[in-house]
């Protein structure tokens, strides 16, 4: 009778110590790993064996595959427009059709917006004269996905570059 109650003593508080949650996201794989660089890391996995996809309004859960988080950062290259007072807004991103670019104040040269594709080709360019303020691009006919885009002066002398995600 004793060693019964003492296994359910020993039971239950095994269950209260037990721990079966993780607050970050991981996945058990076969096989996989990290590679990191001075401006990039890369993670992958090989070997998932079993997958689930749950979808909801906001978001998709995919379980078994390596999921890693997407962080948009604006670029900043040594010498930037806003060196030059100028409050460059970019909005919506991500963009389904119309991007629009608020040059802000603007200044006393022509500035020059170029669309880049993912493999650094040039796609699209624009000149805005002084003082343009609002710009719009039309990305309604370009497939989804990343692209760069660069303000600049015309001898590119003072850029500024952002990531522009691309959506259905």
């Amino acid at each position: 009778m004793q060693i019964k109650i003492c296994l359910i003593l020993l039971f239950i508080v095994s269950c209260i110590s037990a721990s079966s949650q993780q607050s970050s996201p991981y996945i058990v794989a076969s096989a996989g790993g990290i590679a990191q660089g001075n401006t990039m890391q890369l993670e992958w996995t090989m070997g998932e064996l079993a997958t689930e996809t749950i979808t909801s309004a906001e978001r998709v859960y995919t379980q078994g595959f390596h999921q890693p988080l997407l962080q948009i950062k604006k670029s900043t290259p040594a010498k930037e427009l806003n060196s030059l007072d100028i409050g460059i807004h970019i909005y919506p991103n991500p963009v389904t059709n119309l991007l629009n670019i608020d040059l802000g104040v603007g200044t006393n040269e022509n500035l020059f917006v170029r669309l880049f594709d993912n493999y650094g080709k040039e796609i699209l360019k624009k000149q805005c004269p002084p003082r343009a303020g609002l710009v719009q691009l039309n990305l309604h006919s370009y497939p989804q996905g990343i692209y760069l885009l660069q303000v600049s002066n015309s001898n590119r002398t003072l850029s500024s570059n952002y990531k522009i995600i691309k959506t259905h």
